[in-house]
C-alpha cells in the first residue's frame, strides 16, 4: 500500500513539473516574438511621415528662389507706399467755418473763413452796432498762412486789413436863430493794416466738424483816417470763435 501511495505521489509531481514546463516556455516565446498588430499600425504611420516630409520638400524645392523674391517684392513695396507718403507730407484738410471775430485790424461781428488744400485761409469778418442818431461798423478780411502741421491745433502767421468807421448825426448851431437847428450825416472812416501771429485750438481730435477757439497778436498795426492828421501806429490784436465743417 505504501509503495503505491509513493508511485502516486511521484506520477502527480512529475506532471505539475511537466505542466509547469511548459507554461514557462510560452511566456518566453511570447515575450521574444515581436507583436505583429504592432508592427501593422507602426509602419503605415512611418510611411505617412515620410509622406509628408518629402511633400514638404518638393514644395520647398518647387517655392524656390521664386517665393522669397515675392516676399522681397512685396516688402519694398510697403516700403516704396511709406516713402511715398513721406513725400507727400502732411495733408491739409479742405473746410468752411462760420463764427464770430472780435479784432481791432480784421473786423468785428459774424465771421466767415475757408481753409484750402494747402496752408492758406481766407476770412470775412463784418458787423453794426447802431446807438441813437449814430452807427458803428467794422468789416475785414484776413489771410492766414499756417506754421503748423496738426490736425487740432494751428499756428499762422497772419495779414490783416479792414475798415472801421461811425457815422453820426452833428447839429449845426453856428450862425442859426431858429427853433430847430439843422444836422448834418457825419462820418469817420479809418482803414487798418496789420502783421500778427496766432494760434487756435479745436475742441475735439481735428479740426473739421468741431467748435474751435483761438486769438491773435498784431505786434505791428496802421490806422489812416479820412481826416487830417489821422495816421497812427499802434498794436492789436483778435479773438474768435468757430464751427468748422
Amino acid at each position: 500500500m505504501k509503495i503505491r501511495v509513493l508511485i502516486f505521489v511521484s506520477l502527480m509531481l512529475l506532471l505539475t513539473q511537466v505542466v509547469f514546463a511548459q507554461q514557462q516556455g510560452e511566456v518566453q516565446q511570447g515575450s521574444n516574438s515581436p507583436a505583429p498588430e504592432s508592427n501593422q499600425i507602426t509602419q503605415p504611420q512611418q510611411g505617412l511621415q515620410n509622406s509628408v516630409q518629402e511633400s514638404q520638400k518638393v514644395e520647398k524645392k518647387e517655392i524656390g528662389p521664386a517665393g522669397e523674391n515675392a516676399s522681397k517684392n512685396e516688402q519694398d513695396l510697403d516700403k516704396t507706399a511709406v516713402n511715398e507718403k513721406d513725400k507727400q507730407g502732411f495733408i491739409y484738410d479742405i473746410y468752411n467755418s462760420f463764427g464770430l471775430n472780435i479784432s481791432s485790424h480784421s473786423g468785428m461781428g459774424l465771421s466767415y473763413r475757408y481753409h484750402m488744400n494747402n496752408p492758406m485761409l481766407f476770412q470775412i469778418s463784418g458787423g453794426v452796432i447802431s446807438e441813437g442818431k449814430s452807427f458803428y461798423y467794422a468789416v475785414g478780411a484776413e489771410i492766414q498762412r499756417e506754421l503748423s502741421k496738426v490736425k487740432d491745433k494751428r499756428a499762422f502767421a497772419a495779414l490783416a486789413m479792414g475798415i472801421y468807421g461811425n457815422r453820426y448825426k452833428e447839429t449845426y448851431y453856428a450862425y442859426y436863430t431858429g427853433m430847430n437847428p439843422p444836422e448834418k450825416w457825419q462820418t469817420d472812416n479809418y482803414f487798418s493794416m496789420a502783421l500778427g501771429v496766432g494760434g487756435e485750438l479745436a475742441f475735439g481730435n481735428s479740426l473739421v466738424d468741431s467748435i474751435s477757439i483761438g486769438c491773435e497778436i498784431y505786434p505791428v498795426g496802421m490806422y489812416i483816417g479820412n481826416k487830417e492828421d489821422s495816421f497812427t501806429m499802434t498794436p492789436g490784436g483778435s479773438i474768435y470763435l468757430f464751427y468748422n465743417f
